[in-house]
């Protein structure tokens, strides 16, 4: 079994099975040292189990031998984990909780430790290291990877993302300017089915590179033809309300000479490339600047049109009545 190893090299009977003590190797990421606890405290509940079934009877101390012997390398390997760089971890922190509209002493209840626990025990001068059991709760109540909670500044914008954030910008200034001007694409569309599935009920993408999470329901998808195929801004919320966003594009392999999409069958995944997804950056910047482009389309869905042609008669008449 990956990342462990037999501690006494023999098969011990416990009640109807066999156990074998277990010791864990040096895990290379803090996310597999959290699969690995999981694993191992899996392990010792069906260990306790069949000694809960085994009573008094003469078998049942052996059993509790067992049980000790584990719980030490447990405890071992726990102290072994949380040994670990906290410099990111006190800013992520404050971050998130800011970002939530929560304080420290709010996570402390959430997550059922004593009150300044947490305040207490990531000041960056703190000597202590919060739990593998509170590190991991953590990433869960934020929906953060656990080695970005502890390792980088979740909050920094890098070269990659300030690209992404100026290309957004881009998007919102030519929506507001009315240089794109987006529809909205109908579940019942012909179109929609052709980039969309429904699975379950609820729109779903066909196509999806990464990030295929099945609890958030596809709600809203707008379409803008481009040069050499189109752009897609969608919008999604999860039933707890959690929002996620994402831009993708459609190359013109997506598209017939007259400019309507093709058939599902004719589409291939290569064809569809996801742009970015708010999913990916745990500080929320990609949602917030998607939902300003939504919001443009939003207020120009109320515009009124002006044809090219028309826009140039009302000009040119205008300027005669400025003479």
């Amino acid at each position: 079994m990956e990342n462990f190893t037999p501690l006494d090299g023999k098969v011990h009977k416990v009640g109807t099975g066999e156990y074998q003590l277990i010791k864990v190797n040096s895990p290379q990421s803090f996310v597999r040292a959290v699969q690995i606890y999981e694993q191992i405290e899996t392990e010792m509940e069906i260990l306790s189990l069949e000694a809960e079934k085994l009573g008094t009877t003469p078998n049942c101390r052996p059993c509790e031998d067992l049980l000790t012997k584990q719980a030490i390398e447990i405890n071992n390997f726990r102290d072994s984990v949380n040994v670990y760089d906290s410099k990111y971890l006190s800013d992520n922190l404050m971050k998130l909780t800011e970002a939530a509209g929560l304080r420290f002493s709010d996570v402390d209840d959430m997550l059922g430790v004593s009150t300044g626990y947490i305040a207490k025990t990531v000041k960056k001068d703190s000597k202590k290291r919060l739990s593998i059991d509170i590190v991991r709760n953590l990433a869960e109540l934020f929906h953060v990877n656990i080695d970005d909670l502890i390792s980088r500044p979740l909050y920094g914008t890098s070269k990659d993302m300030e690209t992404m954030i100026k290309f957004l910008e881009m998007l919102r200034q030519k929506t507001r300017s009315g240089d794109y001007v987006w529809r909205r694409l109908d579940k019942h569309d012909i179109e929609y089915k052709a980039l969309f599935r429904e699975r379950e009920g609820s729109p779903r993408y066909r196509f999806k590179p990464k990030n295929d999470d099945t609890s958030f329901f596809l709600k809203e998808v707008y379409y803008e033809k481009i040069k050499d195929g189109a752009l897609f801004v969608t919008y999604h919320t999860s039933e707890e309300g959690r929002e996620r966003c994402e831009v993708l594009r459609a190359n013109s392999a997506c598209f017939y000479s007259d400019g309507c999409i093709r058939t599902p069958q004719e589409i291939e995944t290569t064809d569809f490339l996801e742009v970015c997804d708010s999913a990916d950056d745990p500080n929320g910047i990609l949602k917030e600047k998607i939902k300003e482009i939504i919001n443009a389309i939003n207020s120009r869905e109320r515009d009124y049109k002006i044809e090219f042609g028309a826009k140039q008669f009302i000009t040119e008449f205008m300027g005669e009545e400025d003479d």
